[in-house]
């Protein structure tokens, strides 16, 4: 394929640079950008009455030498940056359009118009379909920056009763990086296709000649589309790995954080959860199902994680509520029909949107009973809550037509404000709004149903809805959505019964994620003195204090735990991991007694760093491993009170059990005491 290079003399020309940095979401993995992109531009171009969409997605490895050498002028390049091989992903829909319209024009009409010119070789052109979810303008920064820059674009159309092919690639990258494809480039912009000058900066255009595109396709071990098939393909090779996984070698990594395949899997179900396979989802918007699958696996509402199993659920429940008949009573889902009060939808009586939502405990978020237990807020991939979150969280999901979820808001304060939060329970929530419903005559000049103001109000990313600006004043509906759902979950959640005491450990926290908790696990792990007998009212020191600051993971049976501890004067503490029952904490010694050595206690301290006393940094290391000890001692003889720091390595025999840790404290006896 030849070059185009563009020119660096065009007028208010962004870069290659600029471009990548314009799509402005760091908060989300580079491979969910991917997916909510691709996906949603492919079920945008769904034909006409078809009923299912399909996406196929395939991971693989390709060797250098198989693709370098058809990209003129940089193949010398690539065999640099990538001697050997690297991973390369397709995105391959069918049932769908392709890309559709004319490329060979200067007619600025006809480019607007053409779905092909938008995707390939322009920047920031919307898509023009009323209720579509993606977008050709920014969005697509997603693809380049999944890859070194190279994205490849295969499709087939049907035009005037007759079948073509086309292909091309395009690079965006930023020229200053020192693995830049053509740091000599510096725009950092370049396209590769088919034209008859030698130019480097003359324009090219999509190559249509099928042999070429058949030979080229399969050498990329990509599947071409035959019969009557029509859809679009999007190749990005020259993946490197490490940068689109989130490996962390100092934590227990999930295995869609570590593997590509793992991590679009579960992306797909995050964002799509809606329109897989769900026949309520085609009634409801008259949409086609999405059909998707990964290196072959088909993603099927019966292997979601349960996580998803219950938000579709949630989803299908609540536009049961457009319909003329009421859905069946569910046994724990409750739906709602919202409504504004004022200048909303075009009728008061017309709902704004439908609410679905359901109270969950752990157990009911296990795959079987004593299996172990991951987090929602892992699944929904949240990574502000992931390590530090309240072991229990409130979580709403919510979407506009395409199926898409726009959003995951965790314990938020406009959404689900006045909402208690329930330790050990989850409340997951979904709101679908009234796409097809007529706004009120305020609006009707700028916007004529819910779902066109909706769109307007996200950006590029169509990460959020953030309510629009008309004629210097504020539209106000996308908040008083938020105000009416809050009202309704508050107002029904926080009355069905009385709600559990807040947590108050940080190890109740961090550790709720770390260990696989069984479902009897739910008492907070209160830091407080807890003396194993009571002799006298003054042996008690009641203000030594204990936290837990960090947890780290050291091998698949050792964990690192960061406390700080307040002693008080004249004082003797104990540090001790227990057990977290339903009915009580059972220590080391209790355990035993109650088991009579038939299971030994689950938790060993191999060794205690203290790292500072009094803010002085100190090395002193005790080993108990020798003792098979839960517990330690340490002392505080001076007159004043002591801060010290340090970790434990704690030693963890059976994952399935939750520690916690705990401190006693009683005073020093001295001589002349009783």
């Amino acid at each position: 394929m030849k070059i185009e290079i563009a020119r660096i003399d065009d007028r208010m020309a962004p870069s290659g640079k600029a471009i990548l940095r314009s799509l402005q979401n760091d908060s989300l993995p580079i491979v969910d950008l991917v997916v909510r992109e691709s996906f949603q531009n492919s079920l945008d171009a769904t034909l006409p009455k078809s009923d299912q969409t399909n996406i196929d997605v395939t991971i693989g490895k390709i060797a250098t030498n198989k693709i370098a050498h058809h990209f003129d002028s940089i193949d010398t390049r690539l065999k640099q940056l990538f001697p050997r091989e690297s991973t390369i992903v397709a995105i391959r829909d069918s049932n769908t359009s392709g890309l559709t319209g004319k490329f060979n024009t200067d007619d600025k009409d006809e480019l607007n118009n053409s779905n092909i010119y938008k995707l390939i070789y322009g920047l920031n052109m919307n898509q023009d379909k009323v209720d579509a979810g993606g977008s050709w303008g920014l969005g697509k920064t997603s693809f380049f920056r999944m890859g070194s820059g190279i994205v490849i674009y295969y499709s087939r159309v049907k035009h005037n009763n007759k079948y073509e092919e086309r292909l091309a690639a395009c690079l965006i990258e930023d020229s200053d990086k020192p693995d830049a494809i053509m740091p000599n480039n510096d725009r950092g912009i370049a396209w590769w296709g088919e034209k008859e000058s030698s130019d480097i900066y003359a324009k090219t255009l999509p190559i249509t000649d099928s042999q070429f595109i058949s030979d080229f396709i399969s050498s990329l071990g990509v599947k071409s589309y035959s019969g009557d098939e029509t859809g679009t393909t999007i190749i990005v090779p020259f993946i490197n790995d490490s940068k689109i996984t989130m490996e962390d070698n100092s934590k227990n990594d999930f295995p869609w954080e570590t593997d590509i395949e793992e991590s679009i899997l579960q992306a797909i179900q995050r964002w799509y959860f809606p329109r897989i396979y769900n026949r309520h989802y085609s009634e409801f918007t008259n949409n086609s199902i999405l059909v998707p699958s990964v290196n072959g696996r088909t993603i099927r509402p019966e292997n979601f994680s349960l996580t998803f199993s219950w938000f579709q659920s949630l989803y299908s429940y609540a536009i049961q509520l457009d319909s003329t008949e009421s859905p069946k009573p569910h046994k724990r889902i409750q739906a709602k029909a919202i409504h504004l009060a004022s200048t909303g939808m075009s009728n008061r009586k017309i709902p704004i949107g439908y609410l679905a939502y359901v109270q969950l405990s752990i157990d009911d978020l296990k795959t079987y009973k004593n299996s172990g237990f991951i987090s929602p807020i892992n699944y929904i991939g949240n990574a502000t809550f992931k390590d530090g979150s309240p072991y229990g969280a409130n979580i709403l999901a919510y979407m506009r037509k395409p199926g898409m979820v726009v959003e995951y808001v965790v314990n938020d304060n406009e959404w689900m404000k006045g909402l208690s939060l329930e330790e050990n329970s989850y409340v997951f929530a979904v709101f679908v709004p009234n796409s097809e419903g007529n706004l009120h005559k305020k609006y009707l000049n700028y916007y004529s149903t819910l779902e066109s103001y909706l769109r307007d109000t996200e950006n590029a990313d169509h990460a959020t809805w953030i309510d629009k600006i008309i004629d210097s004043g504020r539209v106000t509906i996308v908040n008083r959505i938020k105000r009416s759902v809050a009202k309704e979950l508050s107002t029904d959640l926080n009355n069905t019964e009385a709600k559990a005491s807040k947590r108050t450990s940080a190890l109740s926290r961090h550790f709720g994620n770390m260990f696989l908790p069984m479902s009897n696990f739910g008492k907070s792990a209160t830091i407080q003195q807890k003396p194993q007998r009571k002799k006298k009212k003054d042996t008690l020191a009641p203000n030594s204090l204990i936290n837990v600051t960090d947890i780290g993971f050291v091998s698949e049976n050792l964990r690192s735990v960061s406390f700080n501890a307040t002693l008080q004067a004249d004082t003797k503490s104990t540090l001790f991991f227990t057990v977290l029952t339903t009915d009580k904490a059972y220590n080391q010694e209790s355990w035993n007694k109650t088991f009579e050595g038939s299971l030994p206690f689950p938790f060993i301290i191999n060794k205690v760093n203290l790292t500072k006393i009094a803010n002085k940094k100190v090395n002193h290391v005790t080993d108990t491993s020798h003792k098979k000890s839960a517990s330690f001692e340490i002392p505080n003889p001076n007159k004043e009170k002591l801060v010290i720091e340090g970790t434990i390595e704690i030693e963890i025999h059976d994952l399935s059990m939750a520690p916690s840790l705990s401190m006693n404290t009683e005073h020093i006896k001295k001589e002349g005491d009783d």
